[in-house]
């Protein structure tokens, strides 16, 4: 459903968290763990923490990833996901990060930026949606 707006600077999180979220994949019971632990780092993953680590790390990170699009669902809406998506999966030859190109999607299509979303995404996810 994404192909046709995916691009090489579309972060691992947002492609995997927008597939969870499309799925109803609301499982997090590692990433409650972490959060209930006081090991959880606030962060959504990098594009590595997909393939490295253990089993309950790389659960985790499609966990936090689901969480991240749901936050940003309920935060922004659904069509404002969806431009957020199609801003991001523009760039062809992505010069920078990653993350740099996912917070200028986010500032382009919400006037947020990566890490004012990622706080208020933590400070949900403690709260607990």
């Amino acid at each position: 459903a994404t192909r046709e707006h995916n691009g090489p600077a579309v972060a691992t999180w947002v492609d995997e968290g927008v597939a969870e979220w499309v799925s109803g994949d609301v499982d997090e019971f590692y990433l409650d763990q972490a959060v209930a632990d006081g090991t959880w780092d606030r962060e959504l993953p990098r594009d590595y923490e997909f393939m490295t680590g253990d089993d309950a790390d790389i659960l985790r990170s499609y966990e936090e990833s689901s969480s991240g699009a749901r936050y940003a669902v309920e935060r922004f809406g659904v069509d404002e996901v969806a431009q957020f998506y199609r801003v991001l999966g523009r760039t062809r030859i992505p010069v920078g990060t990653s993350r740099y190109h996912v917070g200028r999607a986010m500032r382009a299509a919400w006037g947020v930026p990566f890490d004012t979303f990622e706080d208020r995404w933590a400070q949900w996810v403690e709260v607990g949606p």
